[in-house]
């Protein structure tokens, strides 16, 4: 699709392929076969992904996601997250990243409560 062909052809043109470069994308930029095809030539990438992707698991769309919970989905060097932080958040976020590891982080918040997110969503920030 476009945000494929874009995202790849500015990183040919830059010459940034094939040197260890991390990507970051938001959601229209974000798909599965270009995380592949990146990490094909040794460059990361990560970020946010819409829910209609091809190839993104039903399972993580399916779930019933509490407050602070994370799912996992990793196939190959892909990792799918789905993660929902708040109340108000009423569908889950969902996350791919070549780089990141299916582990949560924990940090303070504003109130100087101890809370985990997935690290996924740290690289992010």
């Amino acid at each position: 699709g476009l945000s494929y062909a874009v995202v790849f052809a500015l990183m040919t043109m830059g010459n940034y392929l094939h040197k260890g470069y991390h990507v970051l994308c938001d959601n229209f930029f974000t798909s599965i076969p270009l995380a592949k095809n990146l990490f094909s030539k040794e460059t990361y990438l990560t970020g946010t992904c819409r829910k209609n992707r091809k190839f993104i698991p039903p399972n993580l769309l399916r779930h019933k996601y509490e407050i602070g919970e994370s799912k996992y989905y990793r196939k190959n060097q892909v990792l799918i997250c789905g993660y929902r932080e708040k109340k108000s958040q009423k569908k889950p976020v969902l996350l791919v990243s070549t780089f990141a590891k299916p582990k949560s982080v924990s940090r303070l918040n504003k109130k100087n409560e101890e809370i985990s997110k997935p690290d996924i969503v740290e690289i992010c920030i």
